[in-house]
């Protein structure tokens, strides 16, 4: 989207009343399957178990339900993740609902595809989604099915049914070939969710069909098999949310996590779940559509294996596990006189408590009032070490171990971008590429660390052509300088390269690293998105007939999640910002494009100031051809104090690609507020900055926030 075409800004007073809409009675599902009897060793997963775990804590811990509320199917657990019991559990949660209760159905396992049902009525691709449960046998060709697996219009069934009792749904799958599972309503370290039907003995003649018809076609457009609109005249019908770890046509994986842990301190769960749990610890009183956004955001700062992640629903901007709940975040921290640090129970690193992250402490957990503040020094999965800075004045713990409370006020943030080295096929060029490396480490540029062959990179290296070649997570050399057997090669000649290189002449290396850097470390301030719930911000995208669904009108707004995070030519990008509180906020808009651009969408000098009560829409710009690939609207919004107004135009970079200039100076403000003196030591290499940037929040509370919209183009 590298023309913006127009630029129009408008405000307007608005008055705004917050949606509060609490579920009577919550219940959920959660099936993780991870051993499969009848299936080879090399099909057995180590993750579902471990995910559901990861969600019931949360749901038990955060959101309070009943212990009888939540009903786990998994290995080892008092009900196995079989066949007749995910039905039977699916059976009894349709006798318990009534209007007004909310349904969680959670899978997370082997995800398949079989021939449509005999007699069914036929899927526009040949095929079923299926889930595996851990009975699930070969295929049956007496049955035409792969015998003990729950297909697509089985879950789509009971969904229909809990929303005609008038509960709403929110339904996550956790597998692959999920993207369309509900459409009947209407190596050691990574390794893939995916079981492909040749392994469950269903015909070659199967695949061969299936590869016919789904040839070309690129993506299978889940809201057309979930849409319910024609069932909207039900007065009484529940909303429904879909949350799908990957599109019909890829993969989701289960890997070691968090990522850059010690091994000590990892474990194998879904990427999906982890960073959905992720972000509903740092922010439980969230929309379903922006909780969608930040893993968008999460998955867009990290290598995400070609998986991207769907979302859609009838009513995305509820709050989710249909609100109402009273989040207590507050955890119990002892006092060790000896170090003088706070050593917190269960707020580590699942809960936005890593090495870095700020928080604010209190004489117990229903007092609200501080008496300090910190910063976290160490933390594991689980727990974390805390440095105290004591509020003056405040009745400070005199007795070793005495009890506190935390709360985390600032997520941490990582701002290192690595840049691994990829070998190629001549030995002369990886060795240039090397000479060049270790140039720029000599240089010593600010926050970006190079390594050797490392999957998790932010980039990748390589050199070939006479050019120093950088990649993003997903892409790929081109063929012929890879590293191949020759029936490798062959196929990777059939892959198409869907995202351009960027390279450089040997001797303006520099230039490129330093700008890839910053664009991806802009992305990154996802961590920062501690949003209040009186800001509202919203991407809409506008589509022209004949893109969108059959029978819609000329022009329709979507959501991004109901696009799938994928936008084409002549998509209109609008954003808005409505300002429910009774202060001014400074609003400013950067767009990142996939050529490393960070275009402010104000003027420089432009008031960015939103009043009480007010809204601001905002035309980004028109989707063009010109440029493929992950794209950003990083919002930052900072609390107007004093009548002074913030100023982020430093930021903005030209894309590596200078086909334009857009006038703007690029000047710092004089104001100084917390991000910007974070992202000032970001740029200089101050890696404390964050750290004592945010110690201190000043006594208002004021400290910016930070939003990350993201999406592909294709």
């Amino acid at each position: 989207m590298r023309k913006l075409f127009l630029i129009a800004l408008s405000v307007l007073v608005v008055t705004i009343v917050p949606e509060i809409i609490q579920a009577k009675e919550k219940y959920a599902v959660l099936v993780g399957v991870g051993q499969y009897p009848n299936l080879r060793e090399s099909l057995q997963l180590n993750g579902p178990p471990k995910d559901v775990q990861l969600l019931r804590e949360y749901l038990t811990n955060v959101e309070e339900l009943p212990e009888d509320h939540v009903i786990c199917l998994t290995d080892g657990g008092p009900q196995l993740p079989t066949h007749a019991n995910i039905l039977a559990a699916l059976e009894n949660l349709k006798e318990k609902l009534a209007t007004g209760d909310f349904a969680l159905l959670y899978f997370s396992g082997h995800g398949s595809q079989q021939p449509d049902e005999p007699g069914a009525d036929k899927e526009h691709d040949g095929h079923d989604e299926i889930f595996l449960p851990a009975d699930v046998k070969n295929w049956n060709k007496g049955k035409q099915a792969v015998e003990n697996a729950i297909v697509d219009d089985e879950i789509g069934d009971f969904i229909s049914a809990y929303r005609h009792k008038g509960a709403d749904v929110w339904v996550v799958f956790d597998s692959c070939h999920s993207g369309t599972m509900t459409r009947g309503v209407g190596d050691e370290i990574v390794r893939t969710r995916k079981v492909l039907p040749k392994d469950l003995g269903i015909p070659d003649t199967f695949s061969d069909k299936r590869g016919q018809q789904s040839r070309g076609h690129g993506d299978y457009d889940v809201s057309a098999f979930t849409d319910t609109s024609t069932e909207s005249s039900a007065s009484n019908l529940g909303e429904l949310i879909q949350f799908f770890a990957a599109r019909a046509n890829e993969e989701t994986i289960e890997r070691l996590l968090p990522r850059g842990a010690k091994v000590s301190e990892q474990d194998t769960m879904g990427l999906f779940t982890h960073s959905l749990v992720s972000v509903l610890f740092r922010y439980p009183d969230v929309s379903y559509d922006a909780l969608a956004q930040m893993i968008i955001a999460e998955y867009a700062s990290i290598p995400h294996y070609s998986s991207r992640p769907q979302f859609n629903g009838t009513n995305m901007d509820q709050r989710v596990f249909g609100g109402g709940s009273e989040h207590n975040l507050a955890f119990r921290a002892t006092l060790d006189t000896e170090s003088k640090l706070l050593a917190a129970e269960r707020a580590g690193k699942l809960r936005g408590f890593d090495k870095g992250a700020t928080v604010s402490i209190h004489p117990n957990a229903a007092d609200t009032s501080m008496i300090g503040t910190g910063v976290v020094t160490e933390a594991t999965l689980t727990e974390s070490t805390i440095a105290p800075n004591w509020k003056e004045g405040a009745a400070v713990p005199d007795k070793k171990w005495k009890p506190v409370h935390i709360r985390l006020v600032q997520p941490a943030y990582k701002p290192t971008v690595r840049i691994a080295e990829v070998e190629t096929i001549h030995d002369a060029d990886n060795l240039r590429l090397r000479d060049i490396i270790n140039a720029l480490e000599k240089d010593n540029i600010s926050l970006v660390e190079f390594s050797d062959y490392d999957p998790d990179a932010d980039y990748f290296a390589a050199f070939f052509d006479d050019k120093f070649w950088l990649l993003r997570p997903g892409q790929t050399l081109p063929c012929s300088v890879q590293l191949l057997t020759e029936e490798e090669r062959r196929k990777c000649e059939r892959t198409r390269v869907s995202e351009p290189l960027f390279w450089s002449s040997p001797d303006d290396t520099r230039t490129l690293v330093l700008r890839a850097a910053r664009a991806r470390n802009l992305v990154k301030l996802q961590s920062f998105s501690n949003v209040p719930a009186s800001l509202k911000l919203k991407v809409e995208i506008e589509r022209k007939k004949g893109i969108g669904h059959p029978g819609d009108p000329k022009t329709r707004r979507f959501s991004l999640g109901e696009l799938k995070g994928l936008l084409k030519a002549g998509d209109k990008v609008y954003v808005s910002a409505s300002n429910g509180s009774r202060d001014a906020w400074n609003i400013f808009f950067f767009y990142v494009d996939s050529n490393l651009d960070i275009t402010p969408m104000q003027d420089y000098g432009e008031s960015a100031r939103v009043k009480s009560k007010a809204r601001i829409n905002m035309l980004v710009g028109t989707v063009t051809n010109q440029t493929v690939g992950t794209e950003s609207l990083v919002i930052i919004a900072d609390p107007a104090r004093d009548g002074k107004e913030a100023n982020y135009y430093f930021l903005a970079q030209e894309g590596y690609e200078k086909i334009a200039t857009r006038g703007k100076d690029n000047l710092r403000s004089p104001q100084k507020s917390p991000l910007q003196l974070i992202m000032e030591g970001v740029w200089k290499g101050d890696k404390n900055a964050s750290s004592r940037s945010m110690n201190a929040p000043s006594p208002q509370g004021s400290q910016a926030h930070i939003r990350v919209f993201t999406w592909w183009v294709e």
